[in-house]
């Protein structure tokens, strides 16, 4: 998996876990990019919670690994499966 990201953090990389915001932002600026050109994916409500933490926009992937239903989770925009993804991402970059 390496060799398609620039970085990569896991629960044991820092000594704190989502939904700290630094798990997020400590990345962002390891990898030298923009807190303000930054968008959270993810698939639960911990991803949701590090991304509103970080001040960040977020958007959902529906039916991830969490037992709540997408209108319980607080996201920006909601998406299925990547397909025009780009579109999306488009509207935040």
């Amino acid at each position: 998996m390496a060799e398609y990201f620039d970085y990569i953090a896991g629960c044991d990389t820092f000594d704190f876990n989502k939904p700290d915001p630094r798990h997020l932002t400590n990345v962002v600026e390891i990898i030298g990019g923009d807190i303000n050109k930054t968008i959270m994916v993810g698939d639960s409500e911990v991803d949701s919670q590090s991304a509103y933490n970080a001040n960040v926009p977020f958007i959902l992937i529906e039916d991830g690994y969490t037992e709540k239903k997408k209108e319980q989770i607080p996201h920006d925009i909601s998406v299925k499966n990547f397909i025009s993804f780009e579109k999306v991402i488009e509207k935040y970059l």
